[in-house]
């Protein structure tokens, strides 16, 4: 019996599912092989209600998310089944940076995948995934829910503002005035519905638009909203 094996028998397998749905804070749920959501706890159930139209159960996963990204999970999740080894999944869902991890569980005939989520405020690092076999996924699709009405400068900024920039050094790094800089900054606001720069950095920093320290320094807004371009029907607009 392994370490992990043993110690599950000593809590009891009960326990061990209770503090991975209600303790964790994470968002748990079962899926089938084509998405149907089976189950999901609370915490899961309350963040998706208006997505869902308050019934998440026996909706699909996959049309909780634009097409694009919806694409990119089902092939994380088929990566699951096939190696029958965790698949990790680093995106964006509703404008929040989020770790998926897609797990296959049950019988040959009857896969379904237990899916564990959280919103996190940095990338995922390989150093994180301790299992040798266990990958992760990166999306070039993004969800960016609310912050899709936002222009191509206008997510340049917050991601600025997001590392706590002034407004001079990130007019400094446009190459714009402090004013034009200002009026973009109420403009954000204005369309997100916030008022001060703390609540647009940690929007900007929920939904992964600042840099790790380590790339943060070499790279840039430009950068940071390329990574992270919204998936829209039409392209998006410029200053």
């Amino acid at each position: 019996m392994s370490d992990v094996a043993e110690l599950v028998s000593r809590i009891g397998i009960d326990q061990v599912w209770l503090a991975l749905v209600e303790d964790s804070e994470a968002r748990v749920g079962v899926t089938a092989l084509d998405g149907t959501i089976l189950w999901a706890n609370a915490i899961a159930r309350n963040k998706h209600a208006q997505r869902a139209e308050g019934n998440l159960i026996g909706k699909n996963v996959f049309d909780l998310v634009p097409e694009r990204v919806g694409k990119e999970l089902r092939a994380a999740k088929e990566r699951a089944a096939r190696t029958d080894e965790p698949v990790h999944v680093e995106t964006v869902i509703n404008g929040v940076q989020t770790r998926l991890t897609y797990r296959a569980c049950g019988s040959a005939d009857q896969t379904c995948f237990l899916v564990v989520a959280r919103d996190m405020a940095q990338p995922l690092r390989e150093e994180t995934c301790a299992g040798e076999h266990q990958s992760i996924v990166r999306t070039s699709a993004r969800d960016m829910g609310p912050l899709e009405c936002l222009t191509r400068r206008e997510l340049d900024i917050l991601a600025l503002i997001g590392e706590h920039l002034s407004a001079q050094e990130i007019a400094d790094r446009l190459c714009r005035s402090i004013k034009t800089i200002e009026w973009h900054r109420v403009s954000i606001g204005r369309k997100l519905g916030v008022k001060t720069r703390g609540e647009l950095a940690q929007i900007a920093q929920r939904a992964g638009l600042v840099h790790p320290p380590s790339e943060a320094d070499n790279g840039s807004a430009e950068d940071a909203s390329a990574r992270l371009t919204p998936t829209k029907r039409t392209p998006a607009k410029r200053d």
